[in-house]
């Protein structure tokens, strides 16, 4: 538990030191593929698993929203997407979020995120079109955009930790 402990603060330490260089700085070799790629769309996806509380995991290919453009971009004009799909939005600092739906087609769970990974809040069945603001209630590091009804479908909840290399609860 104690070396638990040590290897997030160190993780916090680490993203804190190099905060100002920005996320793609970080892990630049996590990224490049998708800032070299422009705005293709779909673009190419990362695996990702989502850690249940019982131990047992949920596999995802997530696109990565990194750049203003690819995160104002998002998943807009898209008439589907495959189950088990999502777009993983990754900012430069914890801060309070807020996402709409306009042009996005499909119904969609957001996913919000803190540092560790860690799902925070969940707005489930976003409505295709609706440009009401979903707020993230409280700060989040991070936003993954899955399928809407799949949170539900699949169990996760608020505390579940989605695994990747940006979040201090480490690669998948």
């Amino acid at each position: 538990m104690k070396s638990r402990i040590i290897k997030a603060a160190m993780y916090a330490v680490v993203l804190f030191v190099v905060a100002g260089a920005g996320v793609s700085a970080i892990f630049p070799a996590i990224f490049s593929t998708q800032a070299e790629q422009g705005e293709a769309s779909p673009r190419a996806t990362q695996p990702i698993i989502i850690r249940k509380a019982n131990g047992t995991g949920i596999a995802f290919h997530v696109e990565l929203a990194v750049t203003e453009e690819q995160q104002a971009q998002g998943l807009m004009n898209r008439p589907t997407m495959q189950k088990d799909h999502g777009m993983l939005f990754l900012f430069d600092d914890v801060s309070v979020r807020s996402f709409w739906m306009r042009n996005t087609l499909i119904p969609l769970d957001l996913l919000f995120l803190d540092a560790a990974g860690q799902i925070t809040h969940i707005h489930n069945e976003a409505q295709p079109l609706d440009e009401t603001l979903i707020p993230s209630n409280g700060k989040a590091l991070a936003v993954l955009e899955i399928n809407g009804g799949l949170a539900e479908t699949y169990g996760i909840s608020v505390g579940t930790l989605l695994q990747h290399p940006i979040f201090s609860n480490g690669p998948t």
